[in-house]
């Protein structure tokens, strides 16, 4: 009898040797192959309750719409803005916030997507990502960003080597499975939080994700295009400008500049500030916790601390 050897697009092979031995695989199998619609997928901006951010996002919404006509009515997904759904929830731009919040709405989606304003994504094409993939597994999928040398704003994170860290371009976009979802949840509710304030939030957020190596790295997705890359008929998510639009550029009457510093850097930053970009604003006025007439500070009722982060 002549054997039948089958691949399905989960990756599973079956071998037909006149009638079915393996029945339940097949059908998880096939079950498996049939992958998602756009229905798995909750969206979530991260927007700002500002004038120029909420028409950022009506404009996301305006393109994001424009998509749901190709889309069967019972395939429409849910999109969620931060600054609608989440406005009471202080620092969802870090993520963390959200992920406590989007357990709870859990009603059947299997991913969320999050992205910024100024994103923009093929409803379509994503599903189509997603369909090799199990929302049951932990999965974190981006824009792989990589540091070529430490800096400050990822607090000097692995010195040794620093291009061996991926974190994403929220601006391209993140997906996140349910599955992991769940489990950053956990985390979150069971173990305290070792960022005690939060600088870039994309590389923190990959930080607690990768947990030491013990949790999930980011998975770079060449699909997810950064702004130089986006005319390509490949991407599933775009940028349209390298910078956003912000309108009519303020006058330099109109610009007040405020420099928090302290006395030990009187002589040594202020200098380099004054001698630079200082120059080249009409009015600044420099903060310490001593008057310094050379300058010239303005003395804050502050004390100094030895160590922390300027805010």
């Amino acid at each position: 009898m002549t054997n039948l050897l089958l691949n399905f697009p989960c990756g599973c092979w079956i071998i037909l040797t006149g009638f079915i031995t393996c029945f339940a695989p097949l059908l998880k199998c096939i079950e498996a192959g049939r992958g998602e619609n756009a229905s798995s997928i909750l969206f979530v901006i991260l927007s700002q309750i500002n004038d120029f951010h909420v028409k950022e996002a009506e404009k996301f919404r305006h393109h994001f719409n424009s998509q749901l006509d190709n889309l069967d009515k019972s395939s429409w997904p849910q999109v969620l803005s931060t600054h609608e759904h989440f406005l009471d929830i202080p620092g969802t731009w870090t993520i963390f916030p959200l992920i406590d919040q989007l357990v709870p709405l859990h009603t059947g989606w299997s991913w969320v997507f999050i992205c910024e304003e100024d994103t923009r994504v093929d409803i379509n094409a994503l599903a189509r990502l997603l369909q090799s993939k199990n929302a049951s597994e932990h999965h974190f999928l981006g824009r792989e960003l990589r540091d070529h040398e430490t800096t400050i704003i990822h607090h000097f994170a692995f010195p040794d080597n620093p291009l061996q860290f991926a974190y994403p371009d929220f601006r391209a976009g993140i997906v996140l499975s349910i599955s992991l979802v769940k489990h950053l949840h956990n985390r979150l509710n069971n173990e305290k939080l070792k960022i005690e304030f939060s600088i870039d939030p994309k590389h923190e957020f990959a930080l607690f994700v990768w947990d030491e190596g013990r949790g999930t790295p980011l998975v770079g997705v060449k699909e997810f295009c950064s702004v130089d890359q986006s005319y390509s008929s490949d991407c599933i998510t775009r940028q349209l400008f390298k910078f956003p639009d912000c309108n009519e550029t303020i006058k330099e009457e109109d610009l007040f500049v405020a420099v928090k510093t302290c006395e030990k850097f009187h002589n040594t930053r202020i200098p380099i500030v004054k001698a630079t970009w200082g120059k080249e604003t009409k009015y600044i006025e420099y903060f310490s916790e001593i008057e310094d007439r050379s300058i010239p500070t303005t003395k804050l009722d502050v004390p100094n601390t030895e160590r922390g982060e300027n805010t």
